[in-house]
């Protein structure tokens, strides 16, 4: 008699599953997105979590994909600072210049999986080949400025490398220049 109760299901258990696993991962990082390409509503498959339990949101992280050269080379970089003595170089007189990239593809996704699939493992050969601007920072050791009488904390500047051109082709908000 239990089941005669309600309005029925338009979508079983089955069918939503079937659906959400047709959808590639990379187009599973949040609900809404999910549902509308598996073309299934939100709050479906949002009943569809709360009633099986095997739908979940799983984290997935970028890990560098490191050569043994490239392990090797980090050794001897780390190596490059310990003096003939067994003792690390204090390091009070060096300027750190460096790169800061803002990357398109973020470190750490989140994507909704069942328990039968596995994550595809995310790897990229460097993080730096995933980028969106660069800028040039440099920093260095706080310390105290005596010709100036006060505290010198460490940041030296950041500066972007950007070139400026006109429009290629027009956009919704960029006319073509």
């Amino acid at each position: 008699m239990k089941e005669n109760r309600g309005a029925k299901l338009k979508w079983t258990s089955e069918a939503i599953e079937a659906a959400i696993k047709a959808v590639p991962f990379h187009k599973r990082e949040t609900t809404r997105a999910l549902a509308f390409h598996a073309n299934i509503p939100r709050t479906t498959i949002l009943r569809h979590m709360k009633r099986s339990r095997r739908l979940r949101c799983k984290s997935s992280y970028l890990r560098p994909l490191l050569t043994d050269a490239s392990k090797e080379e980090r050794v001897k970089f780390a190596l490059s600072f310990v003096k003939r003595n067994q003792v690390f170089d204090d390091m009070h007189n060096v300027v750190h210049v460096d790169e800061k990239w803002f990357y398109l593809t973020r470190v750490k996704g989140k994507f909704y999986v069942y328990d039968d699939e596995v994550l595809p493992d995310r790897q990229a050969k460097s993080k730096r080949f995933i980028t969106k601007i660069m800028f040039l920072c440099a920093v260095a050791r706080p310390r105290f400025d005596v010709w100036r009488n006060r505290m010198f904390d460490g940041r030296i500047g950041m500066w972007p490398f950007v070139v400026k051109e006109p429009a290629q082709r027009t956009k919704v908000f960029l006319p073509m220049s």
